[in-house]
């Protein structure tokens, strides 16, 4: 029986992240039909976080994302992880295992701290609302710090692993009756049917959604995902590994099956461009194998996506009929987003010193829900001096990075799919993490499709030295 607990232990030791997210999923599960387990799903990741490295934490927090909806676990997942992580870039900070950008730090700082500052009339709602615009700068200013530690392709095939689980998850909760999710979502928080978590009524309409926080969040993680995937397969060598390259493929047509049913039209646009990227794209280089199998999976994945939108979806309605709560013809295009953009630059143009200075980091949105543009957003809380600070700290970002920037149309995908997307939604979220991995793309200077053995990272000495004494007490078990 010792044996049998020390070789639960050895592969636990070998597969502990693989085994802490199987198992917080199956008591996420479970939790559905009887709550206090989800406590089990939240404090398995524990003893994880005392093996895990930062990049690690980092694949985890991706893969929690497509959980969002199932509030309690995900807030606390989320904290415990956080910690984690700060823990971490304390000690390699104080270690010296990191370069401290002590510039590019202080400007950043400085940004928070003054617009903090400004501000028309403090609220608890506008703190909370604000709390993000605070936290983000510096979340920038972690993922710059361990740019070569954290492995932005692992953090794309985690989101895709997240995609499926989700998925998995919620067909098999859908199917058994009786599942409620603790959930909270625009003030209504409550247990509430799977069925009505998983699937929201629309109108006429019935939107995925998944164990995701919404519709369009899940539309929005599924064309990023799309987006990273042609990136991939043009990036690298169909020779390098068939097997590898045509998972991707694979992988594409998934995720775009995924976001068909969000009934987005945001997704539905999107997904037309990075089509006609593709197609473009490969048709440049079309004696080449590697582009005649892009051009295959892009052409046969945009026919499903036709004959799904025309004969079972029908979702081109969702662009010309209007509901009961939106009307006109722009309102319908963009759903009602027109008013609330309209809103938002009233109470801009308002004051000449909100439009130079805005409104503050901690203001209250204008309408609840948002303002659904990143751009509006930010220029509605910074203003016209922000918004030169922030490209201030732009461009000491890029010279701490000694980047040479270099325009390659075959890396431009996910950056331009995420600045076209954030267009209608505000991204100021953990969305905003694939805007910088969409940077980071853009800067990469190799990408390589290689199988799992081959892309382990050296290890820290002390890493090393951690991993080796947890060998020692396991085997020193043995012998006794």
């Amino acid at each position: 029986m010792k044996k049998f607990w020390l070789n639960v232990l050895n592969y636990y030791y070998d597969h502990y992240i693989a085994v802490t997210l199987a198992i917080m999923t199956i008591f996420l599960g479970l939790s559905s039909y009887w709550f206090p387990l989800i406590f089990v799903s939240i404090f398995i990741l524990v003893p994880y976080i005392f093996l895990s490295e930062l990049e690690e934490d980092i694949y985890v927090l991706i893969y929690l994302i497509l959980f969002a909806t199932c509030t309690i676990f995900f807030f606390s997942a989320v904290a415990i992880l956080g910690v984690s992580l700060i823990i971490k870039l304390i000690s390699s900070i104080a270690q010296k295992k990191v370069v401290f950008y002590k510039r590019t730090f202080f400007i950043t700082l400085a940004i928070c701290l003054v617009f903090s500052i400004i501000n028309y009339g403090y609220s608890l709602t506008g703190l909370f609302q604000g709390s993000i615009y605070f936290v983000m700068p510096f979340i920038v200013f972690f993922f710059f710090t361990f740019r070569k530690i954290i492995d932005v392709k692992k953090c794309f095939k985690f989101l895709f692993i997240g995609l499926i689980s989700s998925l998995a998850l919620s067909m098999i909760l859908y199917v058994i009756p009786g599942g409620e999710v603790l959930n909270y979502f625009q003030g209504d928080f409550r247990f509430k049917d799977i069925g009505e978590i998983i699937f929201l009524q629309d109108g006429n309409y019935k939107r995925l959604v998944l164990l995701t926080f919404s519709h369009n969040q899940l539309g929005n993680y599924c064309i990023y995902y799309m987006a990273f995937a042609l990136y991939m397969l043009f990036n690298t060598r169909y020779e390098s590994n068939k097997q590898q390259y045509l998972c991707t493929c694979v992988s594409f047509a998934v995720a775009m099956l995924i976001g068909i049913f969000t009934m987005s039209k945001a997704f539905f646009i999107l997904a037309i461009m990075v089509f006609a990227y593709g197609i473009f794209m490969a048709l440049t280089k079309i004696k080449e194998k590697s582009n005649k199998v892009i051009l295959i999976t892009v052409l046969s994945s945009a026919l499903v996506f036709a004959l799904l939108n025309i004969f079972v979806l029908n979702i081109f309605n969702r662009f010309s009929n209007p509901t009961s709560d939106v009307e006109g013809t722009v309102s319908t295009l963009v759903t009602g987003r027109n008013e609330i953009w309209k809103a938002y630059f009233k109470d801009i143009f308002s004051s000449p010193l909100k439009i130079i200075f805005g409104s503050g980091i901690f203001a209250k949105d204008v309408v609840d829900i948002g303002p659904h543009n990143m751009y509006i957003g930010i220029f509605y809380r910074f203003g016209i001096v922000g918004i030169g600070a922030l490209l201030t700290l732009a461009i000491s970002y890029a010279y701490d990075a000694g980047l040479k920037f270099k325009l390659s149309l075959l890396k431009v995908l996910p950056i331009i799919t995420f600045a076209v997307q954030a267009m209608a939604e505000a991204n100021v979220d953990e969305r905003f993490l694939f805007g910088i991995f969409a940077i980071v793309l853009l800067f990469l200077d190799k990408v390589e499709l290689r199988r799992e053995n081959d892309t382990e990272q050296e290890e820290t000495d002390e890493v090393k030295y951690y991993k080796m004494l947890m060998r020692l007490k396991i085997s020193r078990q043995k012998n006794k």
